[in-house]
Order: C-alpha cells, then sequence, then structure tokens
C-alpha cells in the first residue's frame, strides 16, 4: 500500500529536465487559481455583500413606530438614535442596538408569519 503511494507521488512529480511538459499544462495551472476565485466569489463573497448591504439599508430605514424583530423580541420602536433603538414589547421598553433590528414586520403579517427562519 505504502509503495504504490509513494509511485503515485513519484508519477505526479514535476517531469525532469529531459521530459517535455503536456502542452497546456502551465495555462491550466493558471487559469485553475482563477477559476476557484471566481467560483468563490459567485458563491460566498456576492451574496454576502448583498444581504450585508440590504441590512445596512433596512438599519438606516428605521423610523418610530415601526414594528421589528430584533434580537428575537417583536416589538414597536419608540425612539430612534444614532448607534440605538428603544422598543416597546409587552410592558416594557427595552434598549437594543440597532444593528440587532433582523426585519419590519408588515402590517398585512400575523403572529403566524414571526417565524424567524424565514427572510
Amino acid at each position: 500500500m505504502d509503495s504504490a503511494l509513494i509511485d503515485l507521488m513519484f508519477a505526479a512529480a514535476a517531469p525532469s529536465e529531459g521530459q517535455a511538459t503536456p502542452q497546456g499544462f502551465e495555462l491550466t495551472m493558471c487559469i485553475l487559481p482563477i477559476a476557484f476565485f471566481g467560483i468563490f466569489y459567485a458563491l460566498i463573497i456576492r451574496p454576502q455583500n448583498q444581504q450585508r448591504k440590504e441590512h445596512e439599508k433596512l438599519v438606516s430605514e428605521l423610523k418610530s413606530g415601526d414594528r421589528v424583530v430584533a434580537a428575537g423580541m417583536v416589538g414597536t420602536i419608540i425612539t430612534v438614535k444614532d448607534d440605538s433603538v428603544t422598543l416597546r414589547t409587552g410592558e416594557s421598553k427595552i434598549e437594543v442596538v440597532r444593528t440587532s433590528v433582523e426585519r419590519v414586520i408588515t402590517d398585512g403579517e400575523g403572529p403566524a408569519s414571526l417565524d424567524l427562519n424565514k427572510k
């Protein structure tokens, strides 16, 4: 088993001086990292950036009277400050950081639609 692995590693090693490299091998080795980065960008980085921009827009448009879900609590915004908002939830008032607001609840949404797992 070990000798087969060693033979495979020697076979995959770079060719010696006397041997020619397969045509297009260098080009393929240059294109592969670029292709991997492109796929990584399209599947991970770009969607995260879009989601971050949407959340920043949501947080910047908060106003008094909005019903929101913030840090898992449902409440109505009483006051909006630079870095925080004050929520009235039930009988109490709570001050939370603005960025903890997950979404704004529209008028058409009922209690059954407050599932935090869907966005």
